[in-house]
């Protein structure tokens, strides 16, 4: 009987000692808590973006892309600038979006000639533009131009970069949920 306790004893603190250890080091690396907390993190940031992106253009903002150097180096070729369409009060030196035609321009107005009705002008152009830009053709000014930040917002702006985000995101949940071992909770060990 006195090993038989002795053995009991022994395989107890050898079970709490395991389980000591093997909390310890999911403790370490992250564990499964650590993993679901920084995949619900990328999960909001994502949505984040999709519900500015989705406010800005309900609060009246456009994107256009710069597709010429007409504008360099103030405006970039390839860059994304967010228009306010809002903003129909206009002055001389304004980077405004206008219709012309089928095309959107993006110039600077240098004149005006006479009420709502102004001369533009690309900065790096030698000579302005030929014809003038009436107050109806014009779709807004210039709120912010996006920088860096361009290549993010093409990629969640578009349908295929929607589709990868929600591709990624499902991903990362099933992983997460796979990589659970039996009778672990999502915050505590039993």
């Amino acid at each position: 009987p006195l090993i038989r306790v002795f053995h009991i004893k022994k395989k107890n603190q050898y079970a709490r000692s395991r389980k000591f250890y093997r909390e310890k080091n999911k403790e370490k690396k992250g564990g499964v808590h650590g993993r679901t907390v920084c995949i619900h993190t990328f999960t909001s940031i994502i949505l984040g973006i999709f519900i500015a992106i989705w406010l800005l253009r309900g609060l009246g903002y456009e994107s256009y892309q710069i597709l010429s150097g007409s504008m360099e180096p103030t405006l970039i070729t390839g860059e994304i600038v967010l228009i306010d369409t809002n903003d129909q009060n206009v002055k001389t030196g304004d980077i405004i979006a206008f219709q012309n035609g089928s095309h959107v321009i993006i110039h600077r107005i240098v004149k005006t000639v006479s009420e709502g009705v102004y001369i533009t002008k690309g900065d790096a152009n030698s000579s302005e533009d030929l014809c003038p830009v009436e107050q109806g053709q014009i779709l807004g000014t210039i709120w912010i131009k996006l920088g860096i930040l361009t290549h993010f917002w093409v990629l969640f702006t578009s349908k295929k970069g929607a589709l990868m985000a929600v591709g990624v995101i499902t991903l990362l949940v099933i992983c997460d949920t796979s990589g659970k071992r039996k009778g672990e909770g999502e915050i505590g060990y039993a």
